[in-house]
């Protein structure tokens, strides 16, 4: 293991993940939390449930979580685009005509 590497036990899996320093903003260690934890939670409804099994429902779900926070996040730019528009459209509205 390298220097910059680090080991997890993921489901009874050794993963090894680069700590590159990079501008990510969450940590190897943090996302590997995130996984246990909705592992665990899965695990505590279903205990008999084959970990690679465990895995892919967390894969899953952490994707389908992707998937909405960048649906909210087109959302909300586009409604931040709209709001913009019509205020400029006011100030437009409101403001005194000028002479060209």
């Amino acid at each position: 293991m390298t220097r910059n590497e680090l080991e997890f036990d993921v489901l009874g899996y050794k993963v090894r993940m680069k700590d590159d320093g990079s501008d990510r903003r969450t940590s190897p260690s943090k996302a590997v939390e995130l996984v246990l934890e909705r592992a665990r939670s899965i695990l505590d409804r279903y205990p008999s449930l084959d970990r690679g099994k465990v895995a892919v429902l967390v894969a899953l779900e952490l994707a389908a979580d992707k998937l909405d926070l960048e649906n909210e996040y087109r959302e909300d730019i586009e409604k931040l685009h709209q709001t913009t528009t019509e205020a400029i459209q006011f100030i437009e509205d409101l403001a005194p005509p000028t002479l060209s």
